[in-house]
């Protein structure tokens, strides 16, 4: 029998992380969706196609270089590109980690250590951060990126706050309690500058320019070669499907490059998806601080009781 929507609701509230259950596309789809299927494969499969057939109408042969050659020009420079973009998606991830740890440990300790009142107000505050930020790396609007620094200017008078008016439980140990707050803050606003420039800065045009540029013009400096080919065969097809297949590969690693430039973007499944990251923040919205030294305190006190019972008991 399903549970119903209450029972799942509180199941939710009671757990960490958010559960979703996410399909992953077959990667033999995602590649030919994204490298293979795109404008600048046709194009230049289209180049590879015809250029043969112009050079053998104005008798413009010649076999005197390897095509395979004159391909490195494109596959290792694009090669290099695509680790650096890998990389780039690589600490984007460890650094969304650690900001989602510092978040949850800023609004645990807001529960733990503040008034109901600063609690309420660092927790919104650090909630909104995220979400904000997080907004902010999928669109990239200024608007997110403003309220953000809004929200971490609340945590910071809401730590303030907590450190000019503290409770009387955290009131022996708030100078721990206060640094410990300062250097998650502090931590906060490191990961979001830095996740920011990840973000916003990618592959220098020059070298993307180079790779676009040369992926073009490659069918044509090899369409020589390849109308001698036809020129010299029996096999009328197997020329022209030699020059188009190096043609479609170098505009697929171009493409590949392209697409993993920005891991926040959406483009294609790997990309990273800030849902998955999202705190269930109903899980840290208590206080256990306050409820800690309720029970201490009754403990100890029933601790005393007895003693004194034995006490009376061992003088009679």
């Amino acid at each position: 029998m399903p549970p119903s929507s209450e029972a799942s609701s509180d199941a939710e509230a009671g757990t960490h992380i958010k559960w979703t259950n996410r399909r992953r596309a077959s990667p033999v789809g995602e590649w030919l969706r994204v490298a293979v299927f795109t404008a600048n494969t046709a194009r230049v499969a289209l180049l590879a196609a015809l250029a043969p057939f112009v050079c053998m109408r104005f008798n413009l042969t010649g076999h005197t270089f390897d095509p395979s050659i004159l391909s490195l020009l494109i596959a290792t420079p694009a090669a290099f590109l695509i680790s650096a973009a890998f990389q780039r998606r690589e600490h984007a991830l460890h650094n969304l980690s650690e900001l989602r740890a510092v978040a949850v440990s800023l609004h645990r300790a807001f529960g733990l250590y503040g008034s109901p009142e600063q609690a309420a107000a660092g927790q919104r505050a650090v909630q909104g951060t995220f979400s904000s930020f997080s907004r902010h790396l999928r669109s990239y609007e200024p608007e997110s990126l403003e309220a953000t620094y809004r929200h971490m200017q609340t945590v910071s008078w809401t730590i303030e706050r907590m450190r000019l008016d503290p409770t009387d439980s955290s009131r022996p140990q708030v100078e721990t309690i206060i640094g410990r707050q300062l250097f998650d803050e502090r931590s906060l606003m490191r990961l979001i500058e830095a996740l920011r420039l990840v973000r916003s800065f990618r592959t220098p045009a020059i070298l993307r320019g180079f790779l676009l540029s040369s992926c073009t013009v490659l069918p044509i400096i090899q369409a020589p070669n390849f109308a001698h080919e036809l020129h010299h065969t029996d096999v009328f097809w197997a020329p022209l499907a030699l020059s188009v297949l190096f043609a479609v590969a170098n505009a697929t690693l171009v493409n590949i490059q392209a697409v993993m430039e920005d891991p926040f973007d959406g483009d294609t499944a790997d990309d990273i998806s800030l849902i998955l990251f999202e705190p269930n923040w109903a899980f840290w919205t208590d206080h256990p601080v306050q409820v800690g030294v309720q029970q201490h305190a009754a403990h100890g006190k029933k601790q005393v009781e007895e003693r004194k019972s034995r006490e009376g008991t061992n003088t009679a």
